[in-house]
């Protein structure tokens, strides 16, 4: 009796807390969800519905160029960036797209509904729980599963494809669970690694349905949106992700080992000042060697294919190793750890080891509570170290499933295998521990050229030199805005709208700035005061973006944009009698050049990057002589020209290895000089006004895309 009554009030307590977990994820995650649109859904709503009206997404991975498609689309949703999500995150909304916002967000929230019923079916028919211990642990990760349905996350669609393979892989379809897992990685990388789980584990079927399913979607991919963002994807995006670059990797919010690392050894001006101690060999040996740990003993556990009943073990711990293995993960991350939790709980229940089970559901509640209020990203010097509270909860949890899968009568059984592991950990240690060595020295050899500002923006780039300071574009949460560098602002954000691309003429004494909105236009301010507010500033050009202005402020040049394309044009402000007056624009480059960037040299020549038919390269054209178009190369990608003052030379970024660096090219004799070799991106050259020096955007050191400015000398 006393047992049966003992389960009663189990079962009761289950029962009261699972209501109370769902009450809370409809309270704090759905019903908010439903009523409002916040990041991380624009990103993918935007993106899906540019492809949907034909606009090529080739250029989706820049920033400015992103963020003006909002404001056309008169999207009134602060900053947006497609960062370092997968294009094929574009492809998910696509059919929902053609929606208002709210509305297809709304159509998302119903679809992870679904998803979320679907994936508890599945982990109900894999396991012997009741199903409200199943629902327990699915909904004991509230936060991840709030967090992913107020930011329109994919998250619950990568969780339930991985539960699906998991699902089918438990029945023998091996083919089918390697393509479930092939969809989730083209959506989210980590699941990739799911390739040397088959592999480890013999399960050749499954490895040929991964790499067969992952070849079609690649091709599929390339077919649908071009091969550009794809090409962009994996040359710039993937390898800095993969460094912990993905964004500010000195942000402790991120939870990881390597988060920690970066802010106890590595100094960065703006985002990590005070380290616990300046020493770049510390972090290089012990990231990797924290990587190295996780990754290698995993694989030997695996690697042993007597156990197949420890399956859900090992699919559990291998998605724990896969969260803890990532360099940058967010809330909605942990989502996948349902996964894990049910599958992990279950089967070590079910070998009656209740203690470990009690352990594992433990660290899992922690893992998925909202640890970050208690642990402010702020955190320097050793103090850092209470900063990533599920970053410890994570590690600890794989360790408690690594010891479920006994790794000592592994060793004992199989002692060369362990001993070939280990040297195999400290070879890949030692490599990890070089590359990084190499890539932080190479990314921060430039930290020295720091153009210091009044009020760091998230990004600064877009750089223009007048006498009194830099302009710039600088990103905030509301937009983006102008601003100088001895200014905390010139100009600040309006509801729909964003400034970009400035550009002065000291000789004339004014500047011009795009005024982005559902039309851009160009809009002209003087440079002997601070401008407070845009709005009555004079319009220089309609429907015209990126302006470009002559030394001696004659020459205006702008870009316009047709279905993705871009045209150059040109306004002569001598010849058009007035300097409001732009009657005498032209266009003298068309849009089958796609024109990209472009700098205006003092003779009314001017250089620009474009696409014909193929990668950018460089191109002159004389404002006298429009469509009268030469070749400057390079063979490979070139973008980004600017024009010195003198005439003499171009300043330009050419991408090497995937990475942008910077070349000046001397007019004259064609010979070109390299200023830049970092493993980060070196873009859009400003030369100041004595034709010496250049300042530029760099994210060395930083987040991909993530610029900040800096300056570099050309001439003594």
């Amino acid at each position: 009796m006393e047992d049966g009554a003992s389960t009663r009030a189990v079962a009761a307590a289950e029962w009261i807390a699972l209501a109370a977990l769902v009450a809370l994820f409809v309270a704090k995650g759905l019903v908010p969800a439903w009523a409002r649109i916040e990041t991380d859904f624009p990103n993918y709503y935007l993106s899906a519905r540019l492809h949907r009206e034909g606009v090529p997404l080739g250029r989706i991975y820049e920033w400015i160029w992103f963020e003006r498609q909002k404001d056309r689309a008169g999207l009134d949703w602060g900053s947006i960036g497609f960062g370092v999500l997968t294009p094929w995150s574009a492809l998910v909304l696509v059919p929902i797209a053609g929606l208002p916002a709210l509305a297809a967000k709304r159509c998302w929230l119903c679809v992870n509904l679904l998803l979320l019923g679907a994936t508890f079916a599945l982990l109900r028919s894999m396991t012997r729980m009741p199903a409200r211990r199943v629902a327990l642990l699915v909904f004991a990760a509230t936060i991840p599963l709030r967090t992913n349905f107020l930011y329109g996350q994919q998250h619950v669609l990568v969780l339930f494809l991985l539960t699906w393979a998991a699902w089918m892989h438990r029945r023998g379809k091996d083919a089918g669970s390697g393509a479930a897992l092939a969809m989730a990685a083209v959506l989210k990388v980590y699941p990739a690694l799911f390739a040397v789980f088959f592999l480890v584990r013999g399960r050749w079927r499954a490895l040929a349905g991964f790499c067969v399913a992952g070849a079609a979607l690649s091709l599929l991919g390339v077919a649908v949106l071009g091969v550009e963002p794809f090409r962009v994807y994996a040359l710039s995006v993937l390898p800095r992700s993969l460094a912990g670059e993905a964004t500010d990797p000195y942000h402790l919010g991120l939870n990881t080992p390597t988060v920690l690392l970066r802010r106890l050894f590595v100094s960065e001006p703006a985002l990590n000042p005070h380290p616990l101690v300046e020493c770049h060999a510390a972090y290089a040996v012990l990231q990797s060697v924290v990587q190295s740990s996780l990754l290698v003993p995993t694989v030997w556990m695996l690697s042993d294919r007597r156990g197949r009943s420890r399956d859900k073990l090992a699919w559990a711990a291998f998605v724990v190793m896969l969260l803890a293995l990532s360099t940058a993960v967010a809330t909605y991350h942990f989502c996948a750890l349902i996964l894990a939790a049910v599958l992990a709980v279950d089967a070590l229940v079910e070998a009656r080891r209740p203690r470990l089970a009690a352990a594992v559901a433990a660290l899992y509640v922690v893992a998925c509570s909202p640890l970050y209020g208690w642990s402010p990203p702020s955190l320097s010097g050793a103090s850092a170290l209470l900063g990533i509270p599920r970053g410890y909860a994570m590690l600890a949890l794989w360790g408690v499933l690594f010891a479920a899968l006994d790794p000592v009568a592994r060793a004992r059984a199989q002692p060369r295998a362990a001993r070939a592991f280990a040297f195999a950990g400290v070879g890949l240690a030692a490599a990890g521990a070089a590359r990084n060595a190499r890539h932080l020295e190479s990314e921060l050899s430039v930290a020295s050229e720091r153009v210091p500002s009044v009020r760091p923006p998230l990004i600064a780039t877009a750089p223009t030199a007048a006498p009194a300071g830099v302009y710039y574009a600088g990103l905030s949460a509301e937009g983006f805005s102008l601003a100088r560098t001895d200014l905390p602002e010139v100009l600040r954000s309006t509801a729909g709208a964003d400034w970009f691309h400035p550009t002065v003429a000291p000789g004339a004494g004014l500047g011009w700035v795009e005024a982005s909105g559902l039309r851009s236009r160009i809009v002209r301010f003087p440079l002997d005061r601070v401008v407070a507010d845009g709005a009555d500033l004079p319009v220089a050009v309609e429907d015209g973006e990126e302006p470009q202005v002559s030394p001696d402020g004659r020459w205006l040049a702008f870009r316009r944009e047709r279905g993705g394309r871009g045209s150059l044009w040109v306004v002569d402000r001598v010849a058009a009698g007035a300097p409001n007056a732009d009657a005498a624009e032209r266009e003298i480059a068309g849009a089958e050049r796609d024109v990209l960037d472009f700098a205006v040299l003092p003779d009314g020549r001017l250089v620009f990057s474009g696409r014909d038919g193929g990668l950018p390269s460089l191109w002159m054209v004389s404002a006298d002589a429009p469509r009268s178009i030469w070749s400057l190369g390079p063979a490979r990608p070139a973008r980004y020209p600017a024009a010195s003052p003198d005439g003499r030379r171009i300043a330009y970024s050419l991408e090497v290895g995937g990475d942008w660096q910077l070349r000046v090219m001397d007019l004259t004799t064609g010979t070109v000089t390299p200023l830049t070799r970092a493993a980060c991106n070196s873009t859009s050259p400003a030369w100041t006004g004595d034709s010496r020096a250049i300042v530029y955007a760099s994210d060395c050191g930083r987040g991909v895309g993530q610029t900040d400015l800096r300056r570099f000398v050309v001439a003594p």
